[in-house]
């Protein structure tokens, strides 16, 4: 049976090292919410087919770099580019909406109802929106596609 034995003379090796599997890391990072960003918008426009591509193209799903790394999906700005969001995604039960009372007067402005007197009475709709959950989704498609990525770099 051989030995082999490695001399590292570099005094400096172990922190170029950690250097260079950071940058990596980094770099990985990076590819993997960018590419997040494509399968979140593309799960959009398949699960709400119809739609029109305003949820699908809002800035607030635009991978950026964040605190120690990258972040998807920016909810400030979700809320006030897009402000059904979470009806659409999570479903009107899970935001607590009520589906059996009447609607005081008012009317609808971008899928929210507004209360005014110069409005109209309303009956809420008995069937709640359902949850499409694409985040969950667009999550479950990326941990398959992981692996591909990273081997691909």
């Amino acid at each position: 049976m051989a030995t082999i034995r490695v001399l590292i003379k570099d005094k400096n090796f172990k922190a170029n090292e950690i250097k260079r599997i950071q940058a990596m890391s980094s770099k990985d990072t990076e590819a993997l919410a960018k590419r997040h960003e494509t399968v979140l918008r593309h799960t959009i426009e398949n699960v709400t087919a119809g739609g029109t591509g305003k949820l699908a193209n809002a800035e607030g799903w635009t991978a950026e770099p964040i605190v120690g790394g990258w972040g998807l999906g920016d909810v400030g700005q979700l809320d006030s580019e897009v402000n059904y969001w979470r009806h659409q995604n999570y479903g009107s039960e899970a935001i607590g909406a009520n589906w059996q009372h009447y609607l005081p007067k008012g009317f609808w402005v971008n899928g929210r109802w507004v209360v005014s007197d110069n409005g109209f009475s309303g009956i809420q709709p008995k069937s709640p929106i359902p949850a499409l959950n694409y985040i969950e989704k667009s999550i479950f498609e990326m941990e398959t596609q992981i692996p591909q990525i990273l081997s691909e770099r």
